[in-house]
């Protein structure tokens, strides 16, 4: 029989029982890592502006100056059904009477924040700490974290027939500024030929407390 000295006994048997206190240390954390896993859960916001705030995060960033434009409507669309108490449609919307043909009289002057499937397309201006500008189809609104609208105009729009158009757009600054353009065309001629007539700019904006003022 072949004789193994002592000491390299004694250091097989330590390294032994070195691997397998490694071994078990090892599973031990895996098991308390997968536990962590297990039992870490998101925390979703329980007040309205908190899952406001979550809608809002998800809309992509605009670049300023920002043009407001009557046939640019290809906004992002979300789904606030958990805000069905509050008041989402036949919002009131401030006119801004043009020479002809917008925000006239016969104006509507309501609009909704969605749809009846509580589905909007909106498009995120900017978050101020106390409102919210957001541009809802053609309308620019502010509103508070609690979902309550506290102005909204018309940024963009168009309104005319075979002999004559009337078109607005806004242009609007990160420092909150709005200017709106408004152009006046007409037919000149039977070949069905348009020129524009007339151009005006009006300056408004948004106060700190998030009403529209014309300067």
């Amino acid at each position: 029989m072949r004789y193994i000295p002592s000491f390299c006994l004694i250091f097989s048997l330590l390294l032994v029982s070195c691997e397998q206190k490694n071994r078990k240390t090892n599973i031990q954390i895996i098991k308390k890592q997968g536990a962590v896993k297990a039992f870490v859960k998101p925390i979703l916001p329980t007040t309205d502006s908190g899952r406001l705030i979550l809608h809002l995060d998800s809309l992509p960033k605009i670049k300023f100056p920002f043009k407001s434009e009557w046939y640019n409507r290809t906004f992002p669309t979300v789904c606030i059904s958990e805000f069905k108490n509050k008041k989402l449609f036949n919002l009131p919307l401030k006119l801004i009477p043009t020479q002809i043909g917008l925000d006239d009289d016969e104006a509507d002057s309501t609009f909704n924040l969605v749809d009846t499937t509580y589905r909007g397309k909106w498009n995120l201006i900017i978050k101020k700490p106390n409102f919210i500008v957001l541009e809802v189809e053609n309308h620019l609104v502010t509103m508070a974290y609690d979902l309550k609208v506290i102005d909204a105009i018309n940024s963009a729009g168009a309104q005319g027939n075979n002999h004559w158009n009337v078109e607005r757009f806004s242009t609007i600054y990160k420092n909150l500024k709005i200017v709106i353009h408004n152009e006046y065309i007409v037919q000149v001629d039977e070949a069905g030929n348009f020129e524009t007539q007339a151009k005006w700019n009006e300056k408004w904006f948004i106060d700190k407390n998030g009403h529209f003022k014309k300067k």
